[in-house]
């Protein structure tokens, strides 16, 4: 079997990562601070008539047919970039979700028309179903560090909803009801839909029907919302998968913390090789050297792991529904680009072996892909931010951008220790 990437899928991602480079230079980075919404609706639209939009749409709904191994590179090229987009939770996230739910939810196939070509900016917050098993995460009174981090988020360590907790609204709050529930999302103020999960089911909420409190961050292109919400009938997204949501949502960000440490560790190596110290350039000293190896070394290890985590999780949206091969007449991604899913179930049963949970298999790959990676940009943002010395923190240097979202990123969707976690209790360790 072959395991490399088709034409097609270098292609594309070789294309992105060429307008990423004209058209998202730091300097939109930095802008998108300060901007109304964090993003670059500019190149949002560029990325739409691309096609980016309609990668993981199905060929029937006008979208390319493609599932996670056809995203993983543009998740990683994104990173690289830095890019101010809301790639994670609209295109890895919220499209297959709704394409999951649109043959039996017209108002999800209206929202999914309306994804694919920019119309409407779908946001994504999804509770981990292994949140719930056995203390999972650690209840209030444990003194577990790592429980306790995970379970309760806060504006110092910024979160998206994969870290959030489900939980009552408080009673004195004048949006509260009972049945609702807190969650956390990217950009949730500036969205139309939010895809958000309840008690393992994922809904599709309208703007109108949640409402979004701004939450500081470090990295300001991220615009994490508190969402308060109440699921109800009319906006469930039934046939849609929960856990299968988290694990793209994961899988995505642990490509970005791929491209983001990548990207730190090439204009750090440009950067020693210029800065001189005592008369030579600094990366010629062995404890440069030395730093940036370990980096190299972390990437290396989790790319391979993150392509694996993209793979098995296409198996599980094969599993449910298989993407029609041809193109769709009339389809509204200007791309002329078709990714035929080629896996066999016999594919499916080598990876999740005779006599195991599928999802449990699938997970295993996600969560030891997402605590490498997350690893990975941890380690490049501070050995990159070491090696550039004292004018790496300040606001002026360009390198600061990449370290906040590198630091914001690799917690999102569950951190390393979260993922490391959640793995030795899938293998009973």
């Amino acid at each position: 079997m072959k395991f490399a990437f088709t034409d097609d899928q270098q292609v594309f991602a070789e294309t992105l990562s060429e307008v990423f480079a004209k058209r998202c230079p730091p300097e939109v980075v930095r802008a998108c601070w300060d901007s109304p919404t964090g993003y670059s609706e500019e190149l949002w639209a560029t990325l739409a008539e691309m096609g980016v939009l309609a990668v993981t749409a199905p060929e029937s709904a006008g979208g390319l047919g493609g599932d996670e191994r056809d995203l993983v590179q543009l998740m990683e090229a994104a990173g690289r970039a830095a890019a101010p987009l809301p790639l994670l939770e609209h295109v890895a996230v919220g499209v297959p979700a709704l394409a999951e739910a649109a043959g039996s939810c017209q108002t999800a196939e209206g929202w999914l028309e309306g994804a694919i070509t920019g119309e409407i900016l779908v946001t994504s917050g999804i509770d981990d179903a292994f949140s719930n098993t056995s203390n999972f995460l650690g209840s209030a009174d444990e003194t577990s560090d790592s429980g306790s981090a995970i379970a309760h988020p806060t504006a110092a360590e910024p979160t998206s909803s994969e870290n959030a907790f489900s939980e009552e609204a408080d009673d004195t709050s004048p949006t509260s009801n009972k049945g609702s529930s807190i969650q956390y999302a990217n950009y949730a103020a500036h969205a139309d839909v939010a895809i958000l999960s309840h008690e393992g089911e994922l809904y599709a909420v309208e703007r109108k029907d949640y409402q979004a409190h701004e939450q500081p961050s470090v990295d300001g292109t991220r615009r994490i919302a508190r969402v308060e919400w109440s699921p109800d009938t009319a906006t469930h997204l039934p046939g849609a998968s929960a856990s299968l949501a988290f694990d793209r949502g994961a899988t995505a960000a642990a490509a970005s913390c791929v491209g983001l440490a990548q990207h730190m560790l090439d204009t750090t190596v440009e950067y020693v090789k210029e800065r001189e110290q005592f008369g030579k350039p600094v990366g010629s000293y062995q404890a440069v050297k030395h730093h940036l190896a370990d980096v190299a070394k972390a990437v290396s290890f989790a790319r391979p792991s993150v392509y694996a985590a993209a793979w098995a999780v296409s198996q599980s949206t094969e599993s449910q529904s298989i993407a029609p091969e041809n193109t769709a007449s009339g389809s509204t991604a200007s791309a002329n680009i078709s990714f035929a899913n080629t896996a066999s179930a016999s594919t499916v049963s080598e990876i999740t072996g005779n006599g195991h949970n599928a999802d449990a298999d699938r997970t295993q790959y996600v969560s030891a892909a997402k605590s490498l990676a997350s690893d990975a940009a941890d380690l490049a943002a501070a050995k990159c931010l070491q090696c550039h010395g004292a004018i790496g923190y300040t606001f002026e240097h360009d390198l600061q951008l990449w370290l906040k979202r590198a630091w914001t990123t690799s917690v999102s969707w569950g951190s390393a220790p979260y993922h490391r976690h959640r793995l030795a209790t899938l293998l009973g360790i």
